[in-house]
């Protein structure tokens, strides 16, 4: 099963179907190394994916008959309809959402990780996360919609939006490439902020808006689109720059007319607003036929609403047609200009839809996908959408109306054998798997990640597939260069970037990385520092990815996790006299280091003396509950310095990188020497070692780092002490770099595609811990502990509840125990979202993967 481009892209002519002339310039599509196809996962089901939906953040809504998941509830099997949410980064774990008796009509995900559903009765829901975690939801509203179909529903537009800037791709300032699109919101409250509500249309003609206001009161808004009720069978919507909600409605008929309307909230008088609608034009889909009938109509982009896509059958043909809007002005009869001598301009101006191209297949379509947002600006903007057809999909583009790839004789039938482990047999307490059948499936539904590089579908057999499509750009871009606008453009709007690290070759990922830090290197000072920390986090996600640069991906996990901690720590100390110091603390501590190494050598005492160390103090309540964070100053500093022999003796170790960088180095320095002065008022809050004789550890260790710093040629001496060090203290067996584990993981690209796999069952091939991946030899714990990536501490064998990370195999506690606002600020910051950029799930008691 591959993915393919037409025959014209390989040399040949495709001569089938009607298609026989030779498409110039897509021959890039073909780039993968490994199949298009690329993830296979099955279950048994009645009905599978019927409706799907992806959000910003890369999870997967779909809707099923099949029970995915045990021990959630009573089960109808003849009745009850499931809602199901996956990560794409682990398709195999399905969580369930929420049930319907009578099936459900619509998905549809909003900002912050909500999602909107509807049943066939008319009944709508809004789900969100519990706990910040996709494994767990709650209903947040119930509306119901009495003797009403659904047919189209979505949430307010917030007015956010950032386009690449393509004719400057080759910038350097990322103002210049990527630049925010000016859009209002919806509707925005009292000082500009944007409201939050969720609007729908019913079959009959009717739009109901629903406002969410800050004291969980609802306003709700109601308009008829046109000027009667009538039945309708489609509809669209999109978002107008002005941030009124553009609505397309139609009937099966493909006589009547399409009508678009323009909804917004106007002021009605003081503060209230009203919800007014607009005619915004009407059109005819081009097919004369008594037996012709629309299928689909859809806007080509939701926050870029010039075009509207309409799909018609009739007589066995599928016709694919493309409406743009255009302004029509027509001016003065001539009968009013006998006395003019300049005629006036045109004061009259009407919409128009135009058909300006169209696509015809004799395919029976079933749906149609496309990216929803428009996130490129300029000519090389290159729109697609995929058509699903019984037995294949066709990958059309919409500038020229050409079909530039298709998957042949669709078919998700695959052999289930070796799914599970082969060393036990476990029957599932839910549904059992489907075994391999030779019946070719059919396509229930499909939908495109956010950027449009993952494509998911569902088949008839119980199958979901992941496809990767070929981004928009390649064609015109080298894969370097595309990567890097791609992943910069994600750290710059801060869109989840998931979907492009499937499609990334492990050749050209050390150049990647390398490519965006030169770029970054060439901002703003104030630019650098605000996109920091993200950047750390997609170096550390693509570094991690390639088993052979495991070093490079030391070296950044133990600066991302430096960088927080060195920021939250020196973040407490504050000036005693505000008028007279030029500098803080902070940064008089920083110039110390630096400029006075000579007089105080290698004795962390002479740094700070006693009478400097006013300024240095902070509450001792808060230094007892910050031991944890400063616990992980000392472990990794041993660590660090305990690698040094080996890494010099193999010339190449874990935490080579790590040892070389004299700015990590000075930064370990400063904190040392924090830790020693907070020692003299909380001796509690010191780093406590393992340790054979007495010895002042925090001492020793500032006097290793000061060594090196100043001479970074290591010598024997050096090698003797660090030896020494290792001898009489007991490495501590923490995590340097927590494995990732998922599709974006080594496991794309050590393992044969497509990967096949079952719901609710890993791939008995896919190991989400290896000590060797993550360790060196030096002394570490057997066997190895559960680490709490939040709050730096050890969770022991019988781990209490706990969250999990989806992308790599991080946990932290559930409910904390800050004492103090320092560390309750600490955890907050991770609330939704683990360090290294993923999303949380809530694990049971003893359910936790080791992570170090």
């Amino acid at each position: 099963m591959m993915f393919q481009c037409p025959a014209s892209c390989r040399g040949e002519k495709r001569k089938k179907d009607g298609f026989s002339a030779e498409y110039p310039g897509y021959s890039q599509f073909s780039c993968f190394s490994s199949p298009q196809i690329f993830v296979i996962v099955q279950a048994k089901g009645r009905e599978f994916g019927s409706y799907s939906s992806i959000s910003d953040d890369n999870l997967l809504a779909f809707t099923s008959t099949t029970a995915l998941v045990k021990n959630q509830g009573p089960v109808s099997r003849d009745k009850d309809w499931f809602i199901y949410i996956v990560d794409l980064n682990i398709p195999w774990e399905p969580f369930r959402v929420g049930t319907s008796v009578s099936g459900f009509s619509l998905l549809e995900w909003g900002p912050n990780c909500r999602l909107l559903a509807a049943d066939k009765n008319g009944k709508l829901k809004v789900y969100g996360m519990k706990h910040s975690s996709i494994n767990e939801w709650a209903e947040l509203h119930v509306f119901e919609f009495a003797d009403e179909d659904i047919i189209s529903a979505g949430f307010f537009f917030n007015g956010k939006h950032m386009n690449i800037l393509f004719e400057q791709r080759g910038g350097s300032w990322y103002h210049e490439k990527y630049r925010s699109k000016h859009m209002n919101a919806t509707k925005r409250n009292f000082g500009g902020s944007s409201q939050d509500g969720i609007f729908v249309i019913t079959g009959t003609n009717l739009m109901t808006l629903k406002c969410f206001n800050d004291d969980d009161q609802i306003e709700t808004y109601s308009v008829m689109l046109g000027d009667v009720r009538l039945r309708i069978a489609h509809a669209s919507f999109a978002y107008a720059k002005n941030g009124d909600i553009l609505v397309c409605t139609a009937m099966v008929d493909v006589t009547q007319s399409a009508r678009c309307f323009k909804v917004a909230f106007k002021p009605s008088g003081g503060a209230s607003t009203k919800a007014v609608c607009e005619n915004f034009g009407s059109f005819k889909a081009g097919v004369n036929s008594n037996e012709a009938f629309i299928v689909d109509v859809q806007f080509s982009q939701r926050n870029d609403p010039k075009s509207l896509i309409v799909i018609s059958k009739s007589n066995g043909e599928t016709l694919l047609q493309l409406f743009e809007v255009r302004e029509k002005s027509s001016g003065v009869n001539m009968f009013f200009l006998k006395n003019m001598s300049v005629p006036p301009e045109p004061i009259f101006r009407t919409i128009e839809w135009v058909c300006e191209k169209q696509w015809r297949t004799t395919d029976q379509i079933s749906c149609i996908c496309m990216p929803l947002k428009s996130f490129i600006s300029g000519q090389a903007s290159f729109q697609f959408v995929v058509v699903a057809s019984e037995k294949r999909m066709i990958t059309v583009n919409l500038e020229n109306m050409k079909e530039f790839g298709y998957y042949q004789d669709f078919s998700m039938s695959v052999d289930r054998t070796g799914f599970q482990s082969p060393q036990k047999k476990v029957k599932l307490e839910y549904d059992e798997v489907k075994p391999k059948s030779d019946v070719v499936g059919t396509i229930n539904s499909c939908c495109l990640s956010p950027l449009g590089n993952i494509l998911a579908v569902f088949d008839s057999n119980g199958a979901l597939s992941l496809f990767r499509l070929p981004s928009i750009l390649e064609q015109t871009l080298p894969s370097i260069q595309n990567a890097v606008l791609m992943l910069e453009y994600c750290l710059v709007s801060g869109i989840n970037s998931w979907d492009i690290l499937p499609g990334l070759k492990a050749g050209i990922v050390d150049a990647v990385c390398e490519k965006l830090w030169e770029n970054y290197s060439l901002q703003p000072q104030h630019v650098q520092q605000f996109h920091y920390s993200r950047l750390l986090t997609l170096t550390l996600c693509l570094y991690r990815l390639v088993p052979a640069l495991s070093h490079k991906a030391a070296y950044y996990s133990v600066l991302q996790t430096l960088y927080y901690v060195y920021s939250a720590l020196k973040s407490f100390l504050r000036p005693i006299d505000l008028t007279n110091q030029e500098r803080g603390p902070a940064e008089n501590l920083t110039a110390i280091l630096q400029t006075k190494v000579n007089e105080y050598g290698n004795d962390i005492d002479k740094v700070l003396p006693i009478d400097q160390t006013r300024s240095f103090t902070i509450d001792p309540n808060t230094l007892s509950t910050l031991q944890p964070i400063i616990q992980w100053v000392g472990n990794t500093v041993l660590r660090i310095l305990a690698s040094v022999p080996e890494g010099k003796q193999r010339g190449k170790g874990l935490l080579t990188e790590v040892w070389k960088d004299l700015k990590i180095l000075n930064m370990f320095r400063e904190l040392l020497v924090l830790i020693r002065t907070w020692g003299v008022f909380r001796p509690m809050c010191l780093p406590v070692f393992c340790r054979n004789e007495s010895q002042d550890i925090v001492a020793k260790l500032f006097q290793l780092l000061t060594r090196l710093v100043v001479n970074p040629e290591i010598d024997e001496a050096f090698i003797d002490d660090c030896c020494q060090l290792q001898s009489q203290h007991l490495v501590p067996g923490i995590p340097i770099i927590n494995p990732a584990i998922g599709i974006a993981s080594p496991l794309l690209y050590q393992s044969s595609l497509p990967l096949e796999i079952c719901f609710g069952d890993s791939p008995s091939y896919y190991q989400p811990f290896s000590k060797e991946s993550i360790s060196e030899n030096v002394n570490w714990l057997e066997p190895p502990q559960c680490v709490d990536v939040v709050r730096q501490i050890y969770l022991g064998k019988s781990q209490p509840a706990a969250k999990q990370c989806s992308r790599c195999s991080g946990s932290t506690l559930l409910n904390g125990w800050a004492r103090s606002a320092a560390i309750r600020s600490w955890e907050m910051r991770w609330t939704s979202h683990c360090p290294c950029g993923g999303m949380w799930l809530v694990q049971k008691p003893g359910c936790l993967v080791a992570s170090g």
